[in-house]
């Protein structure tokens, strides 16, 4: 997940002063579906869905014959906080369609499209390397306005090259996955070595 914090962004014309600060908060891969009608059930299993909790207690948890409840139980703080205090956009079946234009699908290609505002066929991997393309955040960290004062969190190291924090100067915090890479790694040769020198059961 990402939050690209834009903190100090003055919307005055719009609010008078009101609004101190805009945090924009990436989730990748969650799809609208889930978003707005909660739980599908053709996921609520081990097979389709990747989980390892018992079906039973997926359904329990998570499942509603009504679609506003059901979509309570999966997102209890957006639905709870943010629908209610703020505005929520995107139901496709109100016709609050977003779409991207990139032929890719995948996360490098929609970040760039996203805090750029274009699709570039350049970017035709997750592994390209800085970002060529000028992004909002850094465009606001170059003004006198702003500077110092826009910064970027995430869990992936490719926000690193997203946002290219050589040129952009963007203070980031983008390091987790590479570090739970390395601990995963780690973790896996160890029970390698583990199953390796664990003695052979006797028969009883």
């Amino acid at each position: 997940m990402i939050a690209a914090c834009l903190a100090s962004f003055l919307f005055q014309a719009a609010f008078a002063g009101e609004t101190r600060n805009v945090i924009l908060v990436i989730s990748d891969g969650v799809r609208w579906q889930e978003v707005f009608t909660g739980a599908d059930p053709l996921l609520l299993n081990d097979k389709a869905g990747g989980s390892w909790t018992p079906v039973a207690e997926l359904r329990q948890k998570y499942w509603n014959d009504d679609p506003a409840v059901r979509r309570r139980l999966l997102f209890p703080f957006l639905w709870g906080t943010v629908a209610t205090q703020g505005q929520l956009f995107g139901n496709q079946q109100k016709g609050s369609v977003a779409r991207v234009t990139n032929a890719m699908w995948f996360s490098y290609p929609g970040y760039n499209e996203m805090s750029s505002g274009l699709a570039d066929p350049r970017i035709d991997s997750n592994e390209l390397g800085p970002n060529p393309n000028v992004t909002v955040f850094e465009w606001l960290n170059a003004t006198p306005e702003f500077a110092g004062k826009v910064e970027i969190f995430g869990t992936w190291s490719a926000f690193a090259d997203i946002f290219n924090e050589r040129r952009s100067k963007l203070p980031g915090r983008s390091r987790a996955t590479s570090r739970l890479r390395r601990t995963a790694r780690c973790a896996r040769r160890l029970e390698v070595r583990c199953r390796i020198r664990q003695p052979p059961r006797r028969r009883t």
